[in-house]
């Protein structure tokens, strides 16, 4: 294996890509040790994978670098006949992401499972290969008609405690963003990844923390868009450190000034998906 990436990558050596993991990111790493930890399953052709010479987050799997890597298709006539249909011949084809993690692969009645024990619920994040984006489980065709089948959670006699209804309310709007970042830190230009965006602030992960919890900092966002409703331009916003990460590689920030266009396009692409 380790032969097979170094043979394979033989152009592409040096360490400069980065992969976003959860609330923080792996790098500098070289092209054959992102493929090393693919095939040791550390992390999946769905990961997003960045370089300072690509401009905006990309999936591993739509980098000309890695796509050579890819597992071929066997050709049509070499199938093999359709399995009959159950939970352990079915492809495992989706990812969920939710705590601020990627959850995976799933198959379609794995997925239905959880939905139906309360284990997940349809406001929750999935993707599989072929989607341009990822969508709130709910909008999903494929979910959608199970909706009303789904069972409710079961309560217990007294309501939830007024904080917790307040996180709630504040946590619904938010929507995971893969944006680049740049900021000044002591006469430097940091480069940082954004993780999830509300009209309120974003979460910002680096390991070059601009402050302290309190201060206030300015910060140039680029976010990729899309195609299809869902674009944020650039935008530059003025705002306030709020929290500094428990692993210390990240901050939140909450923002102060904010252009109306920014804020219009950020309030369009959370309800894109139906939040």
């Amino acid at each position: 294996m380790e032969n097979t990436g170094k043979i394979m990558f033989q152009d592409d050596t040096k360490p400069v890509w980065y992969i976003a993991v959860g609330e923080r990111w792996l790098g500098p790493l070289a092209a054959e040790d992102v493929y090393e930890r693919i095939m040791q399953h550390q992390i999946t052709w769905a990961h997003y994978i960045w370089r300072e010479s690509q401009g905006e987050w990309k999936r591993i799997c739509d980098v000309p670098v890695f796509k050579a890597a890819l597992p071929s298709k066997p050709a049509r006539e070499k199938l093999p006949p359709k399995p009959p249909s159950s939970d352990r011949s079915e492809e495992r084809s989706w990812f969920l992401y939710y705590n601020d993690s990627q959850f995976g692969p799933f198959s379609t009645s794995e997925v239905e499972r959880y939905l139906q024990t309360g284990k997940i619920h349809g406001k929750i994040h999935v993707w599989r290969d072929g989607m341009s984006e990822w969508k709130r489980l709910e909008t999903v065709k494929e979910f959608a008609v199970k909706k009303a089948q789904i069972k409710p959670a079961r309560r217990t006699a007294q309501p939830p405690p007024p904080q917790s209804t307040a996180r709630d309310k504040r946590e619904m709007p938010r929507k995971p963003l893969v944006a680049r970042i740049m900021f000044a830190k002591d006469d430097r230009i940091a480069v940082a990844i954004c993780r999830d965006v509300s009209v309120g602030g974003m979460q910002v992960l680096t390991d070059l923390v601009p402050g302290k919890a309190g201060d206030r900092i300015k910060l140039n966002v680029t976010p990729p868009g899309d195609d299809r409703g869902g674009n944020i331009k650039p935008f530059v916003a003025e705002g306030v450190i709020v929290r500094i990460l428990d692993d210390g590689r990240g901050f939140s920030f909450r923002f102060g000034k904010l252009p109306d266009e920014a804020r219009r396009a950020i309030e369009d692409y959370i309800q894109f998906t139906g939040i």
